[in-house]
């Protein structure tokens, strides 16, 4: 047991003052004697009772005695320890990803854990420093090194769940930091994930349990003429069998609908065929609710693919037309020189080969080669070749790691908004980037003067550098998993991008390069993407999905070594001010009982 306050003990001085203050007290009777004789044998009793024998059978001497003890062991502040534990530093760890809106029994699980850790917090000691730490996608501190209780348990409660995926191993670090000139602490995980927590002092509270959860983890779609082909991935991540529809939607509206039963742990694939929808976004959905709610729907928005207009101005360069010609989603146009490009014309993409543009195009993208100094980049000299290799990049795919010669090859200052993708020795060869809310590439060299064209992998290069180019919206990609972070292409000519969110709340993005990604998907469903340029309104949208692979395993063992199963309390100790108290108050109420008995 320990002592908070020991000022308080001052008060036990009252206890002799309290037995002194009886001795000097002489309680008058009266007896009826028939007689002076008997009188005088009463006297003499009463002459041989000491003083220390009259307080031998005082009861309101004895509660009063005890009043005064257990109010003052009341102001010391007295805590008990349970199992020899007083911590000086409690750090509280709260998991807040998606897998914690699985259902614990009537609540969930984020809601148990607040419960929990509520309870634990009235228990640890008034003079103990509470930290709590909310585990999301990433670990943020909300309370730091506080003794106010109930400002502790106020945060606790305010710890809203999110939908992403996250990893409660982040927080050791935190942990480790806060605890490194500090002894006496204890770390508390709310957690259903599997923890180590290796040499951090603490405890784990499992928060797993076994119910039945399936998840929709992913939804594509193939497009033949009028129809498309939709295929959903259901997986059973419970224990026990699971039987339910798939519906799918298109734009809300039901499309088809198929049954599917699972065993545990089993994946199926569901094949919608022929399907009509000339919409924006498909839907699946499992209508048998289970544990995790928002895992059982998925989204995905069907991009029209119209075909792109681009523009080679060019000489002539048989290799290149003939590595545009493979890209079916294409029509090309073709000119020898900059001054036959009418200006109110529009394409999606201008290629200038060995031809550098006076006046850089407002709209569409760019693919400059073998370019001179520019508004864009800075040319210097032109140098001696080598050997040439394809870069590890976005644009790599099957061509990484490819090698070809070169004969000579202009030296350029490869932007910061720029990624490489060709390289000759120190320098940049190739490359491609966001410029202005406009995507430029790059290839520092005359193809005539190199063998890459021969190289079978060639148009694979090609067809790589113009789908990126030709990808000019205003979003990279349209499927994103909760908490993902978005970039947002911006065109530099228009106002703040509106970004609206399933909820119907806005986010207002200023065009401020470069421009900051938008990190508001943390609720699953359709966002809405808006920028005003002139009196034109381009508008798309995108798909936030739950993180299936990571949140909906929900019946994940923690292996902790130091773990605390679902159906053991946690206490750091008890506090025995408010019993002491409460005992003090009812032996008063005994004493005015007595009293008014007249003892």
């Amino acid at each position: 047991m320990k002592f908070v306050n020991s000022w308080p003990l001052i008060f036990l001085t009252f206890i002799p003052l309290l037995i002194f203050l009886y001795l000097l007290k002489q309680k008058s009777q009266d007896h009826i004697i028939p007689s002076t004789f008997l009188w005088k044998e009463v006297y003499k009793n009463v002459e041989v009772s000491t003083p220390f024998e009259k307080l031998r059978y005082n009861i309101m001497l004895l509660l009063q005695l005890l009043t005064i003890l257990f109010l003052t062991f009341a102001l010391t502040d007295p805590f008990l320890s349970m199992m020899g534990s007083d911590y000086k530093n409690i750090i509280i760890v709260m998991d807040s990803t998606g897998s914690m809106t699985a259902t614990y029994g009537d609540v969930t699980r984020i809601e148990e854990s607040k419960r929990r850790a509520e309870e634990y917090i009235d228990s640890i000691n008034t003079d103990a420093e509470v930290t709590i730490i909310n585990a999301a996608e990433k670990p943020s501190i909300e309370l730091s090194s506080s003794k106010d209780k109930s400002l502790a348990k106020d945060k606790v409660k305010s710890i809203k769940i999110k939908s992403v995926s996250g990893n409660i191993e982040d927080s050791l670090s935190i942990i480790r930091a806060l605890t490194k000139e500090s002894e006496s602490y204890e770390a508390i995980f709310f957690t259903d994930k599997a923890l180590d927590i290796e040499d951090i002092n603490g405890k784990v509270v499992d928060l797993t349990q076994k119910s039945s959860n399936a998840s929709l983890d992913f939804l594509s779609y193939s497009e033949n003429k009028e129809e498309l082909k939709v295929l959903v991935k259901v997986t059973n991540r419970g224990s026990y069998e699971y039987t339910s529809d798939v519906a799918l939607y298109g734009d809300e509206k039901l499309l088809d609908i198929k049954s599917i039963t699972l065993n545990p742990k089993e994946s199926k694939n569901v094949l919608f065929d022929k399907i009509y929808f000339k919409g924006d976004i498909l839907k699946a959905e499992l209508t048998e609710e289970d544990s995790i709610k928002e895992d059982n729907f998925i989204f995905e928005k069907v991009l029209n693919e119209d075909k792109k207009k681009v523009l080679l101005v060019t000489e002539k360069n048989i290799f290149l037309e003939r590595a545009l010609q493979t890209i079916p989603s294409i029509d090309i146009y073709k000119t020898n020189e900059e001054s036959n490009i009418n200006k109110e014309d529009k394409y999606d993409l201008y290629i200038f080969d060995n031809i550098t543009p006076t006046n850089i195009p407002k709209g569409g993208n760019l693919l400059l080669i073998n370019p001179e100094s520019n508004s864009i980049f800075n040319v210097k000299e032109e140098l001696q070749g080598g050997d040439g290799v394809v870069t590890k990049s976005s644009l790599s795919k099957y061509t990484e790691g490819l090698k070809f010669a070169i004969k000579s090859y202009k030296e350029i200052e490869k932007p910061n908004w720029a990624e490489e993708f060709l390289r000759v020795e120190e320098d940049s060869l190739g490359f491609i980037g966001n410029y202005n809310g406009k995507v430029v590439g790059v290839l520092g060299f005359d193809l005539h003067n190199s063998d890459l064209t021969l190289k079978a992998e060639f148009p694979i290069l090609i067809h790589n550098v113009v789908g990126r180019l030709l990808d000019n919206g205003m979003l990279d990609k349209y499927s994103f998993k909760s908490g993902e972070e978005v970039k947002i292409n911006a065109r530099v000519d228009g106002e703040a991008v509106k970004i609206t969110n399933p909820k119907g709340e806005e986010e207002i993005i200023d065009l401020r390069f470069p421009l900051k990604p938008y990190r508001g998907t943390d609720i699953i469903g359709i966002y809405e993407v808006v920028q005003n340029i002139n009196e034109e309104s381009i508008k798309t949208s995108f798909t936030v999905n739950f993180p299936t692979d990571s949140e909906s395993n929900i019946e994940e063992e923690n292996k902790s070594i130091d773990n605390l199963k679902e159906n053991k309390s946690i206490k750091g100790g008890l506090n025995l001010r408010v019993y002491l108290i409460i005992l003090s108050l009812i032996i008063i109420f005994i004493e005015w009982i007595l009293y008014l008995k007249g003892y």
